[in-house]
């Protein structure tokens, strides 16, 4: 058992300090022995101390990643670049990289100059929600011009947050009648690890807040509960899929009206930030449904399909059109719970309606399941699981000795996981029958 977390730890710490993204063998060689060693580890945990053993081994991990400068994604340019922005003062939301760049002048101006050539997105306007600004203002303002001390500084806020995550969603956990180790299923997670922790990715701050949210809605502090849902939605707009599974069957006027009052707090401190740019703002978003493209399920062949055919005009409507299939499947998700008699949080509808959108979704980075894997301790965690590990395959993108093979491993990294699904659903119904 020390070998196999020894060989844990030096897999995960391997990949984020020496991994390249063009390089996706450094990648996938190091995830699958962590994820072996993961896999080993958890059936083994027996008692509380062998859980705290290996939970402090996992924080101690997170620990050494802090000084681990972001080596799989170059979203922390951008995240400095609007961090620079909101500490000087300026409004981020309203003007694109390169119209920023040409309007301000003075000290300001060298340290833009040296971010724009590292930005990979100059004529969008920024995605990231008031919290995340937030976040980036105050971690700037305290790193100066140095990018390496940015994102330690980043790393460290991580890891607060992630800690008061564990806490939380170990609660939330027992709370449920779910066993405390199911919090590795997240905290201990290859996927999590590096693409929160070490990629500084903010779905950490989306989930947390989620994480308060529902443990608030199963106690019936329901102002509580729509204001961590706003904190979420302001920390990413992910958390609106759930939004409606808040509302409370009973009493539904007098509870629903606190929980609506907390929910419109943050986000109304939020539009005052955002409104002035609310145009850019929707224009980029709109992007990651129209235009952009990555390791997605449907949405790339359909667009390959109206490619070869010269469906031009229908090639523009197929995100449109994917959105309205998950539009209908949510509706029904939604009646299906609405009618349940259940009065706590519905993780099942939750999760089937994040799977729908991911599958649905232009594109899928990695770091989106990481939602998935948080609602995956609570119900489906073979199949949040599995596609942790198989979601690796879309970094074949930026390997040009692979990007050859990425339709092909796309395609499986889906398949595997629509039959790990079936086969999941298929033996929990099994275990059902067998209780009944």
């Amino acid at each position: 058992m020390i070998s196999a977390a020894i060989l844990y730890c030096i897999s995960i710490l391997y990949v984020c300090y020496y991994a390249h993204q063009t390089n996706w063998l450094s990648i996938i060689g190091p995830i699958a022995i962590a994820g072996i060693c993961f896999v080993y580890l958890y059936k083994r945990i027996n008692n509380q101390k062998q859980l705290n053993q290996i939970l402090m081994l996992v924080f101690a991990t997170k620990l050494i990643i802090v000084f681990a400068f972001p080596n799989l994604s170059d979203d922390i340019y951008r995240f400095k670049w609007d961090g620079l922005l909101v500490s000087h003062g300026i409004n981020p939301f309203i003007n694109t990289p390169t119209e920023v760049l040409n309007r301000y002048t003075g000290t300001i101006a060298n340290e833009l100059n040296t971010l724009y050539p590292l930005l990979n997105s100059k004529e969008y306007h920024t995605v990231y929600p008031l919290i995340s600004q937030a976040v980036f203002g105050f971690c700037s303002m305290l790193s100066g011009e140095n990018i390496t001390t940015f994102s330690m500084l980043l790393k460290c806020v991580y890891l607060i947050a992630d800690v008061a995550l564990l806490f939380s969603l170990i609660q939330l956990l027992k709370s449920s009648g779910f066993q405390s180790k199911k919090s590795l299923l997240f905290y201990a997670s290859p996927l999590c690890i590096v693409e929160l922790n070490g990629n500084l990715h903010f779905e950490l701050f989306l989930i947390l807040f989620l994480c308060l949210a529902i443990l608030n809605y199963n106690q019936s502090h329901l102002l509580k509960s729509g204001f961590n849902l706003g904190l979420s939605v302001i920390s990413k707009l992910n958390s609106f899929l759930f939004g409606i599974l808040f509302l409370s069957k009973s009493d539904f006027i007098k509870k629903n009206v606190l929980l609506v009052f907390g929910f419109l707090i943050p986000l109304l401190a939020a539009a005052w930030f955002i409104l002035p740019g609310i145009n850019g703002y929707k224009a980029s978003l709109g992007l990651y449904f129209h235009q952009f493209e990555f390791n997605s399920f449907l949405y790339g062949h359909l667009t390959h399909y109206c490619d070869v055919n010269k469906f031009y005009d229908e090639k523009k409507l197929v995100g449109i059109y994917l959105m309205i299939c998950f539009i209908l499947l949510a509706i029904y998700l939604v009646i299906k719970w609405w009618f349940n008699t259940q009065r706590s949080f519905s993780f099942k509808t939750a999760w089937y309606l994040l799977f729908s959108y991911l599958l649905l979704s232009s594109t899928v980075h990695p770091w989106y399941l990481t939602l998935l894997v948080f609602l995956s301790c609570f119900y489906l965690p073979l199949t949040g699981i599995s596609w942790s590990y198989l979601v690796f395959f879309s970094y074949t993108r930026y390997d040009s000795k692979f990007e050859l093979y990425e339709p092909i491993l796309v395609f499986m990294e889906y398949f595997l996981v629509i039959i790990v699904l079936i086969y999941e659903l298929h033996s929990n119904r099994k275990l059902n029958l067998n209780l009944t």
